[in-house]
C-alpha cells in the first residue's frame, strides 16, 4: 500500500492506570502530525484530565500532586510500515518521574490513525513524605483514535 498517511490528525485518547493505591482514568484530545520520511516523521501533543473520583484525587489529598490535569506531553513516533507506527508519550503524573508509554498505531483508509498501548512501570514515590521513596507498580492501558483533518 502506497498511501500517503502525512498530514494532521486530531482526536481523543485515554489513559487507564492502576497502583496498588487505587486506579483512574485520564482522558482528552490529542493531536499527530504526521510526515513521512522526515527526521521526526510523527509528533504531537496530547493532554488529559484525570477523574475527580479516583487515584489522581486521592494522590491530591496526600498532597502528593496538585491537579487533575493537564497530564501528558510531547509525543513522538516514527513509521513502521507504509500503515503503522510506533512512538512514546511521556505522562507527567509525578514530578520527576514521567510515566513513558510506549504506543502502537494503525493508518487505516478515511484518513483514521488510531492505536493504543499497554504495559507496567515501576515509579519511585514518597507516598508518606519520610524522605524514603518506594518502588510502585504503575500498569496502564489506553486508546487514542485520530481523524485525518490537513
Amino acid at each position: 500500500a502506497d498511501a500517503d498517511v502525512s498530514g494532521t490528525y486530531e482526536g481523543t485518547w485515554e489513559i487507564d492506570i492502576t497502583t496498588v493505591l487505587g486506579g483512574d482514568t485520564c482522558s482528552g484530545d490529542v493531536t499527530f502530525s504526521v510526515e513521512v520520511g522526515a527526521t521526526e516523521e510523527i509528533i504531537g501533543t496530547g493532554d488529559c484530565f484525570f477523574t475527580d473520583s479516583g487515584l489522581a484525587s486521592t494522590l491530591i489529598g496526600l498532597g502528593m500532586i496538585d491537579e487533575l490535569g493537564p497530564y501528558g506531553g510531547d509525543i513522538e513516533g516514527t513509521m513502521t510500515s507504509d500503515t503503522t507506527a510506533e512512538g512514546m508519550v511521556p505522562v507527567d503524573l509525578l514530578e520527576g518521574e514521567p510515566l513513558e508509554v510506549s504506543w502502537t498505531g494503525t493508518f487505516a483508509p478515511g484518513g483514521i490513525f488510531d492505536g493504543d498501548f499497554e504495559g507496567t512501570e515501576t515509579l519511585s514515590v514518597d507516598v508518606f513524605g519520610t524522605g524514603s521513596p518506594m518502588d510502585i507498580a504503575v500498569g496502564y492501558d489506553g486508546t487514542f483514535d485520530t481523524v485525518k483533518v490537513d
